[in-house]
């Protein structure tokens, strides 16, 4: 390997922003675990968000352009000052119809 492909940046998008983020998710997993339901994980991570000043939209109806008009696509489960989206799943298996949920 190169010394150039070792130098290489990160291109993580609002790096610093992510990286509060990651932060948090692994304090709700190492205190709630991996059995809890959804809205718990969901109730913690606000909780988190709140202590922690960062804004954000619970339940944000996503859209899209079509034809020049917005239409609503979905909703993700939280909307991370309108810049990331948090989709959260508690299952043991991620499965085909989730992954295309995630891509809408």
């Amino acid at each position: 390997m190169s010394a150039n492909n070792t130098n290489k940046k990160s291109h993580i998008i609002y790096a610093d922003l992510c990286y509060k983020l990651y932060g948090i998710f692994f304090k709700i997993h190492n205190q709630l675990g991996r059995f809890c339901r959804e809205k718990d994980y969901a109730a913690a991570f606000e909780s988190e968000l709140n202590k922690n000043s960062i804004s954000f939209k619970k339940e944000s109806i996503v859209e899209a352009n079509y034809e020049n008009k917005s239409i609503n696509v979905g909703r993700c489960d939280f909307l991370i000052e309108d810049k990331i989206i948090i989709e959260l799943k508690a299952k043991p298996f991620i499965l085909k119809v989730d992954y295309y949920q995630l891509l809408r």
